[in-house]
């Protein structure tokens, strides 16, 4: 039972790591940052969110993964790397042509996703002070 407790966790710290994502994506369009780096801003729909949140969370699935435990912050940038490559070479192979300052912005967007994905899941999955784990009074 423990697995399902460590991937419902890793979904949600994935999909908490893609709201942190569109919010700064949005706050980044609004001041007009991927406009100046001739840069395409992510549409700002909600089906285009809740895409993004449940990819996320499925993206997030690979913090269960036993590596590079501490180093939440670098398993996190892996991660948003390989979410990034998967966009690029199989999600939509027309961004493979796409101007490379465009591609960066995708590499630092999906990075700001690492980061907050995998603060939430140290957060959450890591032991409390006493040794015990997140959770147990749910046993």
């Amino acid at each position: 039972m423990a697995i399902f407790r460590l991937l419902t966790l890793a979904f949600g710290a994935g999909a908490l790591g893609s709201v942190v994502l569109a919010l700064v994506a949005f706050l980044l369009a609004q001041s007009g940052v991927p406009q100046s780096l001739g840069a395409s801003s992510p549409p700002a729909d909600l089906p285009f969110l809740y895409r993004l949140i449940v990819w996320g969370g499925i993206w997030g699935f690979l913090f269960v993964l036993p590596v590079l435990g501490r180093a939440w912050w670098l398993k996190g940038i892996i991660i948003g790397l390989l979410a990034t490559a998967a966009l690029i070479f199989f999600f939509s192979p027309a961004l493979q042509r796409a101007p490379a300052v465009q591609i960066g912005y995708i590499i630092v967007l999906n990075s700001i996703w690492g980061v907050a994905a995998g603060a939430w899941w140290a957060l959450v999955s890591g032991s409390r002070k006493n040794g015990r784990r997140f959770g147990t009074f749910m046993r």
